[in-house]
């Protein structure tokens, strides 16, 4: 009797280990120091039983949660959408000083709205986020070109900056 296997039984062996393919759910379980493994076999019923229910619940999920799915057939040509964008971030930073928005580095709870600039902004900024998603999802603009895009957005989202709620202070570099 050694103590590694106290009851001197050889080790259970899962029928992986035996060549088998395992049919069923894999319970393991120790014994001693031993990791055991063994198999509750399913009917092939179970089996059809369960494949048909995840399959209705994907496709529950599916109905209540529509993606916009858009063939690559179906792209829109990014140029325009890219120029309109570009547009609203130029009028954007003509109705919003971002130096100004910079400046703001503290709020503390309750006091947004002693920050009208702010707060026009962020409402401002909306309208621009909607478009760049639809940019992303539904034109052919290449990487690179989003990239670009991005960048001239995270600018005005950075002078927005967000609030740091532990601290209070305007985090303008996210």
């Amino acid at each position: 009797m050694s103590i590694e296997n106290p009851s001197n039984q050889p080790p259970i062996k899962t029928p992986e280990q035996q060549g088998e393919k395992p049919v069923g759910r894999e319970i393991s379980y120790v014994i001693g120091k031993e990791l055991a493994h063994t198999y509750e076999p399913i009917t092939e019923q179970q089996r059809l039983s369960q494949i048909q229910a995840e399959k209705e619940q994907y496709e529950q999920w599916m109905r209540d949660n529509p993606e916009l799915l858009v063939s690559l057939d179906n792209l829109r040509e990014a140029g325009p959408e890219i120029k309109e964008i570009e547009d609203m971030i130029a009028s954007f930073e003509a109705a919003h000083s971002l130096e100004e928005l910079h400046s703001i580095t503290e709020i503390g709870p309750g006091e947004e709205v002693n920050f009208p600039l702010r707060e026009s902004a962020k409402k401002a900024i909306i309208p621009i986020v909607e478009k760049m998603k639809a940019l992303e999802k539904e034109t052919n603009i290449s990487s690179q070109a989003y990239s670009e895009v991005r960048a001239a957005y995270k600018r005005l989202r950075n002078a927005i900056g967000a609030i740091n709620s532990f601290t209070n202070k305007v985090d303008h570099n996210r």
